[in-house]
């Protein structure tokens, strides 16, 4: 395949977003959404500050540690958090904001550089990827 960019893998953590009360009722410890962008192509986005493009592949949660849910109940907080969910097809994050994270295994994962001619293709392939195969 040829090489047309650096696909990278980032968990943005959003905990904080969430209704306090929520996550205490639900046992939640923290939440995510999951992107995909090319560390090799930076945007300006009405600001002299780069930023990349992120594709949303999708987001999730883990319980607390020590909590075990039956399924209906995992499945009333799943259904909850999935009506919740932000869901922003593409974000665009500052550049160092991003960089800043390339040294935690827990939320950046480097995919590699092989992919279609097509960025759009490529990024189309690692989002239905990625959401059937997740790296966390």
């Amino acid at each position: 395949m040829e090489t047309i960019g650096d696909f990278v893998i980032v968990r943005l953590f959003n905990t904080d977003d969430w209704d306090s009360e929520w996550l205490r009722e639900s046992h939640v410890h923290r939440c995510w959404n999951q992107f995909v962008f090319n560390r090799n192509i930076a945007v300006r986005v009405c600001e002299l500050t780069p930023s990349y493009e992120l594709h949303s592949i999708d987001a999730g949660f883990e319980f607390e540690e020590g909590f075990e849910p039956d399924d209906s109940e995992r499945d009333r907080i799943d259904e909850e958090f999935r009506e919740s969910c932000w869901s922003d097809p593409v974000i665009y994050v500052h550049c160092s904001d991003i960089d800043a994270l390339s040294n935690n295994e827990d939320q950046y994962f480097i995919h590699g550089t092989e992919g279609t001619e097509d960025e759009g293709e490529t990024i189309e392939a690692l989002i239905e990827h990625y959401s059937g195969n997740p790296h966390w």
